[in-house]
């Protein structure tokens, strides 16, 4: 792991992204779970979901790599 600036450990991820996946921010991934972005975003850095991070403050997420990762059916549109 390395240290970005803020003392916060980052990952290096060198996925390719499926331009067909769908790839959704925090935000989305927190309203269909019914927690705060700020713990979607805690899971992604425990490594208990997966990510892609598209720079220091841009991450995404893949709904169905997330859905297998918690055992939960999670479902493009409305949460």
């Amino acid at each position: 792991m390395v240290k970005n600036g803020k003392g916060m450990s980052a990952k290096h991820n060198t996925r390719t992204i499926e331009h067909n996946a769908d790839y959704v921010a925090a935000p989305i991934i927190a309203r269909k779970l019914s927690v705060t972005s700020r713990y979607v975003l805690q899971l992604a850095e425990q490594g208990k979901i997966p990510c892609v991070r598209l720079g220091r403050k841009c991450v995404r997420f893949n709904l169905a790599e997330v859905s297998q990762a918690l055992g939960v059916t999670l479902t493009k549109g409305v949460a």
